[in-house]
């Protein structure tokens, strides 16, 4: 019966520490979709890697940043402009210490921020996957993956 119980035990450990790193994932996206990058940041390691291997499409440098204040710096710069912004999630899961997501990223952004007129709206939907990697609850690195191809398609479309 006692080995039963440890078992019990055991089991109920992983399930709760995948619950909290769900939970901690939800209230990030929660934040990022707000564009509420203080909250995000009290989510992120100080040493936080936040990187996009597929930005390569619009930049040969790619997208790599180190730390908590340059990766809020660089957001907050990089959503100037933006109107709308929604992640609608098509799939979510735990794995180990990873969160990963997939989904359509829903944004419009004023038109000057693409070279357009100021008063120009673009909208874009693409397909996104987002992995979180946590360390002691508290993300040490978010790795998007962004089908700019099409979101290019779309810019030119408008």
């Amino acid at each position: 019966m006692k080995f039963i119980i440890s078992i019990f035990i055991f089991l109920m450990s992983f399930s709760l520490a995948a619950q909290s790193i769900m939970s901690i994932a939800d209230q990030y996206f929660e934040a990022y979709q707000a564009l509420d990058f203080k909250k995000m940041s009290k989510l992120y390691a100080d040493d936080v890697v936040f990187t996009d291997p597929t930005f390569s499409a619009i930049n040969p440098a790619g997208f790599h940043l180190k730390g908590k204040d340059n990766v809020i710096k660089t957001l907050t710069e990089g959503f100037h402009g933006t109107l709308k912004w929604k992640l609608e999630f098509n799939s979510k899961f735990k794995t180990g210490q990873y969160v990963i997501v997939s989904g359509t990223i829903h944004s419009e952004t004023k038109g000057a921020v693409w070279g357009k007129p100021e008063k120009e709206k673009l909208r874009f939907d693409h397909s996104f996957t987002t992995i979180l990697k946590f360390h002691k609850g508290i993300i040490v690195e978010h790795r998007d993956y962004i089908d700019y191809e099409d979101a290019s398609k779309q810019l030119r479309k408008q």
